[in-house]
């Protein structure tokens, strides 16, 4: 699913309260919506490298243990022990891959 501007929040919307109907999300939207992006990546990231739950407005994370190896990224589809790490909302989950490319895309949109 794609969304630009306005359509970006749709999107992230629908997108996440429905992982197992979209495969990847992209949003292209306002600088206010770059900034919700970057800082639910770090907490993400945090999540990943700590194990450590962490709240946010919508949600807490955890990390997906390594020995669940049935739970995948909801972006990328990856399963969990395919990758360095997994972190959970619940409904959404994003790994370490799709982070790592996220803080690409962050970085590039900053430039």
């Amino acid at each position: 699913m794609f969304g630009f501007s306005s359509g970006g929040f749709g999107s992230w919307n629908l997108a996440s309260r429905n992982p197992d109907v979209f495969g990847a999300m992209a949003v292209l939207s306002a600088d206010s919506w770059l900034d919700m992006t970057h800082s639910c990546v770090d907490v993400s990231r945090r999540v990943i490298a700590t194990a450590e739950p962490a709240a946010t407005a919508n949600a807490t994370l955890v990390a997906v243990a390594a020995e669940n190896t049935r739970e995948r990224c909801s972006f990328c589809g990856k399963r969990r022990h395919q990758l360095d790490g997994l972190a959970s909302s619940g409904d959404v989950l994003i790994c370490s891959d799709c982070v790592k490319l996220c803080d690409e895309i962050v970085a590039e949109q900053l430039v």
